[in-house]
């Protein structure tokens, strides 16, 4: 508040970790996008995982 900085808040609800974060920049090294990975879907996406069922 009482500023113009923006910041994302959000919960991810898988629990307690560390996502891994990453920024995108432009050719002004200015940040233009934010990525956090909650979940690898190449190792979630298993016809044999049923636990996500």
């Amino acid at each position: 508040p009482g500023t113009e900085s923006k910041a994302p808040i959000f919960q991810a609800g898988f629990g307690e970790g560390i996502y891994p974060a990453y920024f995108g920049y432009n050719d002004k090294n200015e940040i233009i996008a934010f990525y956090i990975q909650f979940i690898d879907a190449e190792l979630e996406d298993s016809e044999d995982d049923e636990e996500w069922l």
